[in-house]
């Protein structure tokens, strides 16, 4: 999970999806739907996007995906690893 400066926090779960919540209210405010398994890792850059990562025994999606954290746009999906993204980080300027 993150937190962002707002108020806000986000998951990953092993449905697949990471969910945008309020944490005041407790409401979901969006879901990131597109992984075929398990988000295993969440990061947030410094200019309103999501970084998720990826995976389950049985390989059926082994990305680092790369989302709009407002609207819940995909904006790049990063394939090609072989197993499981267990865990994703940013640099402190949110780039890399």
């Amino acid at each position: 999970m993150a937190l962002t400066g707002d108020g806000r926090l986000v998951t990953g779960s092993g449905d697949g999806t990471a969910r945008l919540w309020d944490l005041e209210t407790g409401e979901e405010i969006r879901a990131f739907t597109g992984h075929g398994s398990a988000v295993l890792s969440v990061a947030l850059t410094g200019d309103g996007r999501l970084v998720t990562g990826s995976g389950d025994p049985i390989g059926t999606d082994y990305t680092a995906r790369l989302w709009d954290l407002e609207t819940g746009e995909e904006i790049r999906a990063f394939t090609g690893h072989e197993s499981r993204v267990n865990s994703v980080a940013l640099t402190g300027d949110g780039r890399l």
